[in-house]
């Protein structure tokens, strides 16, 4: 098929000017594969390495925030788990009158003679109720010592608030001791290891009756869904004073 006489220069035209022009062609030929087919791409290639960034880098944290996840879990089931013995100690409240029949019998069983037991108003805490006890007792030293530690080795959670000891005017009656013969050529000797015995002035204050004034404090577990502590009041911010 004979060209078109239009050719005819192209045809007729030296070597060189013919590779000119097929370099010129090849080159659109190429920028416009680039600009219609690889430019595109090459934008959509780069959009997605961006966003496989932005993934990895979520990813990485989303990972932290998993093992942030199962610590946060393990602590709360440490605290559940502390909770649930701490609600195993705290009375309810229908156990609060057997609780203080036991508080009080603990008082007497102690020797105590027993003046007053009071519980008190409770005071709302974050999930429990604390309830204070006035309890106002007569006996030794001993005595008010074994009530103390009766009251530290109950199972419901019970403590001493506060202890105020003060001293009565009666006293009861001290028998004289009898003389012990000391032999008279060698001082009596003590051995280190063995505890002194106890002087007469060690039984008699052992045996002073004193008066206690105890705040004995329990606590009543509060639960879920109960309203929440009050907040402390603020102080009342002072006024200037005019002159």
């Amino acid at each position: 098929m004979a060209l078109p006489a239009l050719f005819d220069p192209l045809i007729n035209a030296p070597r060189w000017v013919k590779l000119a022009l097929a370099g010129i062609v090849l080159g659109g030929v190429g920028a416009a594969c680039y600009v219609f087919a690889i430019a595109p791409v090459e934008g959509r290639v780069a959009t997605l390495r961006s966003q496989r960034a932005a993934q990895e880098q979520e990813l990485v944290q989303l990972r932290a925030m998993a093992a942030e996840l199962v610590r946060v879990r393990r602590e709360a089931a440490e605290v559940e788990r502390q909770l649930e013995i701490a609600k195993a100690k705290l009375p309810t409240e229908r156990e609060m009158p057997a609780l203080y029949r036991t508080l009080s019998d603990a008082a007497v069983q102690a020797g105590l003679a027993v003046a007053l037991f009071q519980p008190q108003a409770s005071r709302t805490r974050d999930f429990y109720n604390e309830i204070p006890i006035s309890l106002v007792a007569e006996g030794g030293y001993h005595d008010i010592g074994d009530f103390v530690g009766r009251v530290a080795t109950l199972p419901r959670a019970a403590t001493i608030g506060e202890l105020k000891l003060t001293g009565t005017k009666s006293e009861p009656t001290r028998a004289t001791p009898s003389p012990r013969p000391v032999a008279a050529s060698r001082p009596p000797t003590r051995d280190l290891g063995q505890r002194e015995p106890a002087t007469a002035e060690d039984v008699k204050t052992a045996r002073r009756p004193v008066k206690a004034e105890i705040t004995l404090l329990t606590f009543v577990y509060r639960p879920v869904g109960s309203p929440p502590a009050p907040k402390p009041a603020e102080p009342a911010k002072s006024e200037a004073v005019k002159p």
